[in-house]
């Protein structure tokens, strides 16, 4: 599943798949308070069809999906150590 399956099926959860456009937007604020990312940018994944791989890992976590992350390439692995340190560093 690409990322933005992953988005969607978040989407689905938070909603209970009741996918009128208020829960749509509720479960958007939930999700963009989760990772940590303005709605706006949420809502433009959507519309591009495209999430940024970096966010696969927390999506997934919102999901209460298990990562084996010893599946991970080395790309993938630096991506998430930037952003927890990134994250860590703007929140300290």
């Amino acid at each position: 599943m690409n990322n933005i399956g992953i988005l969607n099926e978040c989407i689905q959860k938070l909603t209970n798949n009741n996918l009128t456009q208020k829960t749509i937007n509720k479960a958007i604020n939930e999700i963009s308070k989760f990772i940590n990312v303005n709605t706006g940018t949420i809502k433009r994944w959507i519309e591009l069809n495209d999430v940024p791989a970096y966010y696969y890992i927390d999506l997934c976590k919102l999901l209460g999906v298990h990562i084996d992350y010893s599946k991970l390439t080395i790309k993938e692995k630096d991506e998430i150590k930037y952003s927890a340190d990134f994250f860590f560093l703007m929140k300290h």
